[in-house]
């Protein structure tokens, strides 16, 4: 490994900087707080068939996913407008350092033609490394155009790729982004 590629440190963490280490703390208790709130306003969806689990705001709705590989697809009824969904592949990446700039392009081309990747980062959940992407898209219809917010977590276990996929209207992505933090922190398997 190169010192230019990112790395997980032996605490979970990226990156050695005294500095980074601090914020990476305060993050994760800032995590706590919202998963220990969200526990009073939340709900649970939990996927047996892929042994796995995550928490989702009350005001989120399962509706019927549009394809095979999407276990959930969630829409929000805060007045945000945003979705959630998470699926499951085969991983084409042998650990969590493979979903990198290149990769998330790659895959969100598939859906958005026109989406840029603004930054990734890697963090380690309940034991778990995950990649986490921010990015901007424009979604195209006939009729309409509109650009909008990604937040994505995407992490392996037993050979399969998890992405969770939040997307927002990028002036209005608050609580779309607190959403994504109560999910991601409580991502879990079993």
């Amino acid at each position: 490994m190169t010192s230019t590629e990112p790395a997980f440190d032996r605490g979970g963490m990226l990156g050695p900087s005294h500095n980074h280490r601090l914020a990476t703390v305060l993050l994760a208790l800032a995590l706590m707080f919202l998963c220990d709130v969200s526990a009073q306003t939340s709900r649970v969806f939990r996927d047996q068939a892929h042994g796995f689990s995550f928490r989702y705001p009350e005001d989120w709705e399962p509706v019927e996913p549009q394809r095979s590989a999407t276990r959930v697809l969630l829409y929000a009824r805060d007045g945000s407008e945003a979705t959630a969904n998470v699926s499951v592949v085969k991983s084409d990446r042998n650990n969590v350092l493979g979903f990198n700039t290149e990769y998330f392009e790659s895959t969100l081309q598939k859906a958005y033609h026109q989406s840029r990747v603004l930054n990734v980062r890697y963090i380690s959940v309940l034991g778990k490394d995950m990649a986490i992407v921010e990015a901007s898209f424009r979604a195209e219809t006939p009729s309409f155009s509109l650009d909008g917010k990604s937040l994505a977590m995407a992490t392996i276990h037993n050979g399969k790729r998890y992405m969770l996929v939040v997307n927002g209207l990028p002036h209005d992505f608050e609580k779309p982004a607190a959403a994504f933090n109560v999910m991601v922190s409580t991502f879990s398997f079993h």
